[in-house]
């Protein structure tokens, strides 16, 4: 037997779920479990199109468009394990937005906050490129 929950109120479900998403933004992964099946709660940042948008956050980075940019509270985990498994950055904005950014340089394990409005040039603060593993957006 499956278990279901209905919400006559879909105010009341946009609710419960921004509130899970919320609760769990922390952490890496979360998953709930039934007898029959498997759900996983994802955050709300979400990839968009930069086009020339200023507002959202942009990260700097070759492989993977240049730039990237995200919108939306929530955290991305690239991982961590440099440079398999994370992003090789230049430099970041966070737009609108502030929250934190965990990357490795140096030989060592960096995790920076940001800012409405901050940006930071990594290729030429270090003199080479970042590996991303995390970034979170908490807010404006």
């Amino acid at each position: 037997m499956r278990n279901t929950l209905t919400f006559r109120r879909p105010a009341l479900l946009a609710a419960a779920l921004l509130g899970a998403t919320a609760a769990l933004a922390g952490a890496p992964t979360a998953h709930a479990t039934t007898s029959t099946s498997a759900a996983t709660v994802k955050p709300a940042i979400n990839q968009v199109t930069c086009g020339s948008r200023t507002d959202w956050l942009r990260l700097w980075t070759e492989y993977h468009g240049y730039p990237v940019c995200y919108a939306n509270n929530g955290t991305i985990t690239y991982g961590f394990n440099p440079p398999v498994n994370t992003w090789t950055s230049y430099g970041i904005c966070f737009g609108n937005n502030s929250g934190t950014v965990t990357y490795y340089v140096d030989g060592a394990w960096t995790t920076k906050s940001y800012g409405s409005g901050d940006c930071d040039n990594w290729s030429s603060r270090y003199g080479t490129t970042v590996e991303v593993g995390r970034i979170a957006i908490t807010g404006r």
